[in-house]
């Protein structure tokens, strides 16, 4: 319960220092990662390999092959978990696969991602992941969310944060105790074919991770990410993959598809 009311306390903050009263409504209103409603990026996917530098918070891509049978559309709406977050705002991310589809009015949890507002334990107010698709319903809910990209960033500055995951918004019960860590790595006046972005990194630190009731989760690996944001479009580029311990990303050469390997998607439309 003591979670609820904090998630409200934080949804209602997201409400006032990003966008201002009911203009929630357009999006967060932050340039970086706007997630207006109604707008769209088109990425293309790459498979990749590479190397994780832990005290910088990188990601470097070493090889990508182009996943030609796949485009990925993400579609920005408005989203909301009452019983955790009373009708406080979240932003909604519906993806297909193969180009923009008009997207139902009830996505599928496999389909959707969800983002709001927070302010880590060390002051630092940010956006991040807060129902993700993989748990029934809307998804499990992850409390405080999982950072993606702080309000004014500052390269360098971090947070580490213990995210407790529930079941679902129909259902507190407790699944996971996540440990992550986020850094600002740096701005950039030119990333590719995207002017004026941020670079953030994710260490979602699943090997110290424990179950609902304390125990360590077997066979567990870290995931890594990278994000760029783009001030006016929002995130244009972001990779990730499975953690090894010589700080490369999992990859089976003998197939280039599996789901376990790293991947990169690169922005190539925005609508």
């Amino acid at each position: 319960m003591k979670s609820h009311i904090v998630a409200r306390w934080a949804t209602a903050l997201i409400v006032s220092l990003f966008v201002g009263g009911s203009a929630w409504s357009q999006g967060t209103g932050y340039p970086y990662y706007p997630l207006t409603s109604g707008t769209s990026i088109t990425y293309q996917v790459f498979v990749i390999t590479g190397t994780w530098h832990p005290t910088e918070g990188k990601l470097d891509v070493n090889s990508r092959t182009y996943v030609n049978t796949q485009t990925i559309y993400y579609y920005y709406s408005l989203g909301t978990c009452p019983s955790f977050f009373g009708q406080g705002p979240l932003f909604l991310k519906y993806y297909t696969v193969g180009g923009p589809v008009t997207p139902s009015p009830t996505p599928i949890p496999s389909q959707s991602l969800q983002d709001g507002g927070w302010v880590s334990s060390n002051g630092i107010t940010y956006i991040g992941e807060a129902i993700n698709n993989l748990g029934p319903g809307n998804g499990n809910v992850e409390i405080p969310f999982i950072g993606l990209l702080t309000k004014n960033p500052v390269a360098g500055e971090i947070m580490n944060e213990t995210t407790t995951v529930y079941s679902a918004c129909d259902n507190p019960t407790v699944i996971e105790y996540l440990p992550w860590s986020y850094r600002t790595i740096e701005h950039l006046a030119q990333w590719g074919d995207f002017a004026d972005v941020w670079r953030t990194g994710l260490w979602e630190r699943n090997t110290s991770a424990t179950d609902g009731n304390h125990q360590p989760i077997p066979g567990a690996k870290d995931r890594v990410y990278n994000f760029i944001f783009q001030n006016g479009v929002g995130m244009v580029n972001f990779w990730y993959g499975k953690l090894q311990s010589d700080n490369t990303l999992y990859y089976d050469p003998s197939n280039v598809y599996d789901l376990n390997n790293g991947y990169e998607y690169y922005a190539i439309s925005h609508q």
